[in-house]
């Protein structure tokens, strides 16, 4: 068991997965433990969706009913008038449009000109005395003379001095109405604060409940959209965390699995070059050995002889004295020889 704790112990980061019985105590996936799943996440956020279209659907409801309520609101009123005046206004456009339309192809029918007969089916004329001021100048005429030009000049002098004239009197009117509304309004005011009422005018200011629904819906749709942008961003740092978590073990893996083949590869090189260095080696060694053994051998075989012609040499001197100590010693002992054979000739 001790050895089993210890091994699970020196395990690595990259170890953990399908054969580490010891990978669930690892503090990435107890924070992952610890933290709400996706799916939960998901529910709560479509349990919100759907609120909000319910109370999109119930504010809907509420508008449509105070559009078609008759209301008291100065403010409401105001608004269907102005609705009503901007329909009246598009009818009256279109039918000036039409008129003007019949009035152009009855000119033209009735008055054509050598340049306008073709360009009519395809675009306006350029020159049409309804629609186009004195200032313009009909392409029918190259020139004007000089008392077209006076005559034209005085016609706009007396429009301008008659718009003039129109234009005062409108700002008078204006002037005079904004002071009657002022005063008739404040008068309306005072009347329904001591009555113990809120007048028009306030009442248009303060906000109804179909505003104040509008901008809690407003501001809940943006807190929304700022939450589910802050999710997404933690969702995605979480994403790019586990991927550069991903990409480091690959790495590590590669870069064990390449440490592999070249420690493999540089072993397997080292091997061949020491194979061929102790080749080389012991090829000279043993040369060297076969030379040094052999000139030793010639060494002691050389000794040999010399030992051999030297103890011959000693046993020739040998000799040669032994046989002149014998040659000495016969010629000393032949008197005393010859001597004791003449006692022993005379004894007898």
């Amino acid at each position: 068991m001790r050895g089993k704790q210890a091994r699970v112990i020196n395990q690595r980061p990259t170890d953990i997965g399908t054969f580490n019985p010891a990978a669930l105590e690892q503090p990435i996936f107890q924070k992952h433990l610890a933290r709400n799943s996706a799916y939960e996440e998901l529910a709560q956020l479509s349990n919100m969706a759907e609120n909000l279209q319910k109370s999109n659907v119930d504010l809907r409801n509420k508008l449509n009913k105070y559009i078609e309520e008759e209301s008291t609101n100065p403010f409401c009123q105001y608004k269907k008038y102005a609705l009503s005046l901007s329909k009246q206004i598009s009818q009256r456009e279109t039918e000036l449009n039409d008129f003007s339309e019949h009035f152009r192809k009855f000119r033209e029918s009735t008055d054509p000109t050598f340049v306008e007969i073709n360009a009519s089916y395809v675009r306006t004329p350029n020159y049409d005395p309804i629609t186009v001021s004195l200032l313009v100048s009909n392409k029918q005429k190259k020139f004007f003379n000089s008392k077209d030009i006076k005559e034209q000049n005085e016609a706009l002098k007396y429009l301008i001095s008659k718009q003039k004239e129109h234009i005062a009197i409108l700002n008078g009117r204006l002037k005079v109405f904004n002071q009657f509304q002022s005063e008739n309004s404040i008068k309306t005011a005072l009347e329904s604060l001591k009555r113990g009422g809120i007048p028009g005018s306030l009442a248009g200011v303060i906000p109804t409940l179909s505003v104040e629904l509008r901008a809690k819906h407003k501001m809940l749709s943006n807190e929304l959209s700022t939450i589910v942008q802050k999710r997404r961003e933690v969702h995605l740092k979480l994403i790019e965390k586990k991927l550069m978590k991903r990409e480091l073990r690959n790495l590590n893996r590669n870069a064990v699995i390449i440490q592999r083949i070249f420690r493999g590869y540089i072993l397997r090189k080292k091997l061949m070059v020491m194979q061929k260095s102790a080749k080389i080696i012991q090829t000279a060694v043993r040369g060297f050995l076969a030379r040094f053994n052999y000139k030793q051998i010639l060494q002691k075989r050389k000794e040999e002889e010399e030992n051999e012609e030297e103890e011959q040499h000693q046993r020739k001197t040998r000799k040669v004295a032994i046989t002149a100590q014998n040659s000495r010693l016969l010629f000393m002992n032949a008197p005393v020889r010859l001597i004791k054979s003449k006692i022993s000739f005379d004894s007898d």
